[in-house]
């Protein structure tokens, strides 16, 4: 599998073990900038100085502190600051129902996390790859389709001061 080589990718995921699991799969890819956060508070406030390409995001964060906020929690916040914004939900529980929730509120994927989580993990990355670069490829294709509006905005403005002084010219 051939994954790009300029993602910038943020973990947030409080097993210490499981995050280091994932940042070093992931630097298999060469050229992947992967920051990792054990709490999803640190990472916020990380978020928009890393400005990541894709998040990584634990469903069951802060398990032990019921009132902590959860993965679902700062993937509303994520959503918030950027609705564009490339989540992947990582979890040990595969509830259905709290799939679909996660994919409603913005989620780009789920990946399971059981012993084939890795294998998933890269298909995700591989497909979010595509999606990523048609959206650059279409926010590059508006760029150029703003400025030859405004070109040939421009040209209907002279066009109209030609046509205008022509006729005043024949009065």
């Amino acid at each position: 599998m051939r994954l790009p080589s300029n993602r910038s990718i943020l973990i947030v995921e409080d097993n210490r073990y499981y995050a280091s699991m994932i940042e070093n799969h992931l630097h298999q890819y060469p050229g992947f900038t992967v920051a990792a956060f054990d709490n999803g508070d640190a990472a916020m406030e990380a978020y928009d100085r890393v400005r990541p390409d894709i998040v990584l995001l634990d469903y069951h964060l802060n398990v032990e502190d019921d009132s902590a906020p959860t993965g679902y929690d700062y993937l509303q916040q994520i959503k918030d600051r950027n609705p564009e914004q490339a989540v992947v939900m990582l979890s040990s529980n595969d509830n259905v129902k709290q799939v679909v929730e996660l994919l409603k509120t913005g989620a780009y994927d789920y990946v399971l996390k059981d012993e084939s989580a890795f294998e998933q993990l890269d298909k995700v990355l591989l497909n979010l790859e595509e999606v990523l670069s048609i959206r650059t490829e279409v926010k590059n294709l508006k760029s150029v389709l703003r400025r030859q509006n405004r070109r040939f905005a421009w040209t209907l403005a002279a066009v109209a001061v030609i046509v205008t002084a022509c006729f005043e010219w024949l009065d």
